[in-house]
C-alpha cells in the first residue's frame, strides 16, 4: 500500500514545486508568497524603486507591506540611476517595522571604453584622454588640426601627381580633376 501512495505523494510535491518555485521569473515574487508572524512595512519615497526583502522583490509600489518569518531581514529600495537602500533590521511580533526610503540620484559616468569618444580618439591616433577637462579638449583639437593637415597634404599631393592617368579623380565626375594614381581601381572600374 505505501508503494501505491509514493507516487502521488511525489506528483504533488512536483506540482508544489512547479506553482511556487517555477511560476515567476528572476527574483521577483509577490508579497503573499512569504509567510510569517512579523509585519514588515516599508514606504519608498522614490517612485518606481524596487523594494526587496532579503534579496526578493516584493513590490514597486509606493508602500508595500508584508508578513514575513521574524528575524534580522536585509531590506533594500533599489532603482537605476540612485544609490540603494540596505539596511539589516530586526522584526518581532511586539514591533511591526515600518521603513521609509529616499533614494539619492546619482551621476553614473558613460562607459569611456565602449563610447563613440574613444573610437574617434583612436582614429585620430590618440591616447586616449578625458575630453571634459581643459587639457583633453586641447589634445583633442591638436590632434583634429593634425589630423586635416595630412588630409589636406594628401589632396595636394594627388592633385601635382597628374590628370591624365586612367583612373579615379578627385574631381566631380570621372575625366576630370587630378588622377588619384595607381591602386586596386586599376583593374576594377569602382565608377560604374
Amino acid at each position: 500500500m505505501a508503494a501505491k501512495s509514493f507516487p502521488n505523494l511525489f506528483g504533488t510535491l512536483m506540482g508544489t514545486f512547479l506553482v511556487f518555485g517555477c511560476s515567476h521569473q528572476g527574483a521577483e515574487a509577490p508579497a503573499f508568497l512569504f509567510a510569517g508572524e512579523c509585519t514588515v512595512e516599508v514606504i519608498s519615497q522614490t517612485s518606481g524603486a524596487d523594494i526587496q526583502i532579503d534579496g526578493v522583490s516584493v513590490g514597486r509600489e509606493a508602500r508595500m507591506k508584508v508578513e514575513i518569518p521574524c528575524g534580522e531581514k536585509q531590506v533594500s529600495v533599489v532603482k537605476e540611476g540612485f544609490a540603494p537602500y540596505r539596511a539589516y533590521l530586526p522584526t518581532t511580533k511586539q514591533a511591526p517595522l515600518q521603513v521609509t526610503v529616499k533614494l539619492e540620484r546619482v551621476e553614473v559616468a558613460p562607459n569611456f571604453a565602449l563610447s563613440s569618444e574613444l573610437a574617434r580618439q583612436v582614429e585620430l591616433g590618440m591616447k586616449p584622454v578625458d575630453p571634459s577637462t581643459p587639457e583633453g579638449k586641447s589634445a583633442i583639437a591638436k590632434a583634429e588640426k593634425e589630423a586635416a593637415d595630412r588630409f589636406a597634404q594628401q589632396v595636394t599631393a594627388a592633385k601635382s601627381a597628374g590628370s591624365t592617368a586612367g583612373g579615379p579623380t578627385t574631381g566631380s565626375s570621372a575625366g576630370t580633376g587630378a588622377a588619384l594614381g595607381p591602386g586596386p581601381w586599376d583593374t576594377v572600374d569602382y565608377w560604374r
